[in-house]
Formats: structure tokens, C-alpha cells, sequence
């Protein structure tokens, strides 16, 4: 992410994300917006919205062979995407800060993760 001050507290940012897989979803990436504020810590608060794609294994995700759909004139869409909103929070630990976001992408689905950034 690159964040941007505005103001003493508060900050606008971009980030981008990208991550493989190896079952029915093949890859997943998006681009964000965040708003938030920094605590007297440093540690920021923030919602953010978006963008996320994700790039879908049909086989695997539903048993039927690409060939079968190719022979038979199917054509199945395996990349789709809807935009995504969510709430963030970010903690500095030394130089690596953790995260924490909970998203849901066309409030179809709601999921929580929690990761490592590493600063530069």
C-alpha cells in the first residue's frame, strides 16, 4: 500500500493485490482505495473499495473437463470479478506490520484475513 497524509491523523491510499492458488480459484487480484487515521501508535484504521478478479479453474471447480466444453461449443467465463468493500487495520511491529482486513466482494461473500507486510 502507499499512503498519502491528509492532515495530522488522517490518510488516503492505493494498494494492489495478487495471490496463486493451485484449486478451483487459480489466482485472485484487485486494486483499492483506503481512507483512514493513524492512531497517536501508528497503527491505521481504515475502510477501503475496489476492484477483485478472480480467475476460476472450471474443471476443477466443477468436474467437466475443458475439452468436453471446447468440443461441445461451451463457453464458460473463468475469469469474474465485482467490486469490494472493507474494513482494515494495520499494527507496526518493528519493520514488519501486521494486518488485518474483513472484505466482502458484492456483499455475496464475507471473508476475514490476516497477514505480514514487510516495510521498505
Amino acid at each position: 500500500a502507499a499512503d498519502f497524509p491528509l492532515g495530522e491523523s488522517m490518510f488516503a491510499g492505493v494498494e494492489g493485490n495478487f495471490h496463486f492458488g493451485s484449486g478451483p480459484i487459480e489466482a485472485e487480484y484487485g486494486a483499492s482505495a483506503r481512507l483512514g487515521f493513524r492512531t497517536q501508535g501508528g497503527s491505521k484504521i481504515y475502510a477501503r473499495g475496489g476492484y477483485q478478479w478472480v480467475d476460476l479453474d472450471v474443471e476443477n471447480l466443477t468436474g467437466v473437463s475443458e475439452d468436453f466444453l471446447d468440443d461441445n461449443n461451451i463457453d464458460t467465463p473463468d475469469v469474474g470479478g465485482d467490486y469490494l468493500i472493507g474494513l482494515g487495520v494495520e499494527v507496526p511491529v518493528s519493520s514488519v506490520v501486521l494486518r488485518a482486513n474483513v472484505d466482502t466482494i458484492a456483499f455475496d461473500t464475507l471473508r476475514g484475513t490476516i497477514g505480514v507486510g514487510f516495510k521498505f
